[in-house]
């Protein structure tokens, strides 16, 4: 056993899994074999390899989460297969469970939004228990193997953050935030839903992030032309970049929603969606785009775990939020879109408003885990989560 035949296996078994995961979602396979992957690959990721290389602090924690992935992921494809595989029916209509956000965002009926949303609520609440027992079956084997003392301890050490602290100073933002967005948002959902904005159900605002009045702005169409565009004003040309694959098929089984696989960096980029036309397709894409363009410019010189292991993916998401912000930007609204001054200016505006928005979710979604991980009582999950998301 060696440092560099562990490094070589994990390559490869990144690689495999990530090609499965993909396939999956994509809508190429209809069920996810992952389980099989991570027999095959049992040495890598045993109690031995991982005390092997405890003074490798990135090398230890990736090999530990996959040491927990390989207790969970027979139950992950599982699941991974039921949601692929799930239907709902709406006014004698069936649709596929991926399908049903995209479909939220662009109802423009109030209540069948609700009914929408409520539909795909009892899809997750079946599959809910599995996920319950994935938890309970990777905690467990951090406490009892890995000798963690629960997830934040875990990723406190892995990320060498203070949780605690990190948790006060969400709380100290969301306090700042909250009077400017209750008034904000509260015109905002007045002026595009001519509705009161207190206990307004999520699925709506999902219609509100769209922007969906500007779809005419935002052809499906357009979205290749325009992200190459930008590209090549930034100095990438996409044609060249074979090593980016990029994937804008719109097949039945495909997950919309966008996403990068970094399959194996720099060789080979993944750069998914399937286009639903309007204002999200192009930050969505562009927010991907900007990891497909960090990962497919990095050397391939570089050792393996430079090229793909980090403490946590902050410096990623730097890459992708600078490329997504240009969708935000009223100059380059006008320019790469043609979009009006005052036009661009009121896009600009109202994506801004949406991204408020994330903002305060994800304060809350961090706070709503932190609490629940710090208690550690999962029959509290689903109140505490209401209470703390609304």
């Amino acid at each position: 056993m060696t440092i560099k035949k562990i490094l070589q296996e994990l390559e490869k078994f990144i690689y495999e899994i990530n090609t499965e995961s993909r396939l999956a979602r994509v809508g190429l396979k209809k069920e996810q074999k992952i389980a099989p992957i991570v027999k095959k690959y049992q040495w890598l990721f045993s109690l031995p390899t991982i005390n092997f290389v405890k003074k490798s602090q990135l090398l230890f924690f990736e090999l530990s989460e996959s040491f927990l992935y390989s207790k969970t992921a027979s139950l992950e494809d599982k699941i991974e297969t039921f949601f692929n595989k799930s239907e709902v029916e709406i006014d004698g209509e069936k649709i596929a469970y991926h399908n049903l956000e995209p479909l939220i965002s662009k109802t423009a009926d109030f209540k069948k939004r609700e009914r929408l949303q409520k539909a795909g609520q009892q899809v997750v609440k079946k599959a809910n228990p599995q996920m319950l027992l994935m938890l309970k079956t990777a905690l467990k084997s951090l406490e009892k193997d890995l000798g963690f003392i629960g997830e934040i301890d875990f990723y406190q050490k892995k990320k060498t953050i203070d949780y605690s602290q990190f948790y006060r100073l969400v709380q100290e933002i969301n306090s700042q935030l909250q009077g400017i967005y209750q008034e904000k948002m509260g015109k905002f959902v007045q002026e595009n839903l001519n509705v009161v904005w207190k206990n307004l159900n999520s699925c709506h605002l999902s219609y509100l992030r769209g922007l969906n009045h500007f779809d005419h702005f935002f052809p499906k169409g357009q979205l290749m032309p325009v992200f190459e565009f930008s590209m090549k004003d930034l100095g990438f040309i996409l044609k060249k970049q074979t090593n980016i694959k990029i994937d804008t098929a719109e097949r039945p089984g495909k997950n919309p929603r966008a996403v990068c696989y970094t399959t194996k960096v720099p060789e080979e980029i993944h750069l998914i969606i399937k286009p639903i036309g309007g204002f999200y397709d192009f930050t969505a894409f562009f927010h991907e785009g900007g990891h497909a363009e960090h990962y497919s410019n990095m050397s391939a010189n570089l050792p393996f775990a430079y090229r793909y292991l980090a403490a946590s993916h902050a410096s990623s998401e730097l890459f992708s939020f600078l490329f997504e912000s240009l969708t935000r930007n009223p100059l380059w609204l006008e320019k790469y879109l043609n979009l009006p001054k005052k036009i661009a200016k009121q896009v600009a505006y109202e994506s801004e408003m949406a991204n408020l928005c994330l903002l305060i979710r994800y304060l809350g979604k961090f706070s709503y885990e932190y609490q629940l991980f710090s208690d550690g009582d999962f029959a509290k999950g689903p109140q505490l989560y209401s209470q703390t998301l609304t």
